[in-house]
């Protein structure tokens, strides 16, 4: 996936482009560095795919990655608050693991 990252050539390939996203992140066999490496990618797409790439698959990975990054910022709002000291908050922490399934 890091050559992934730093290809223009793999961010204009469509639909593999969307359908390696989606492996990366989706899949139950993807381990939590591979679901990285995926949302890395999925940045790394849209800031260098074409427009006409974009408008192709842009509402499909932004309604995917919806759920995604509402989980991870959720997670780490929660850590945030439980560092602030354990008067703050007292709730059971969610892992990064059960966000990411």
């Amino acid at each position: 996936m890091s050559v992934f990252c730093k290809s223009i050539t793999a961010a204009n390939v469509f639909p593999q482009t969307l359908q390696t996203i989606h492996e990366c992140v989706y899949s139950e066999g993807s381990s939590l560095r591979l679901k990285q490496q995926g949302m890395e990618f999925t940045v790394w797409v849209f800031r260098h795919a074409a427009v006409h790439q974009l408008k192709a698959m842009g509402p499909a990975v932004l309604k995917q990655g919806m759920e995604f990054t509402v989980c991870v910022f959720r997670h780490a709002a929660v850590h945030q608050l439980k560092a602030m000291g354990p008067a703050v908050l007292k709730l059971k922490a969610i892992g990064p693991r059960q966000c990411l399934r």
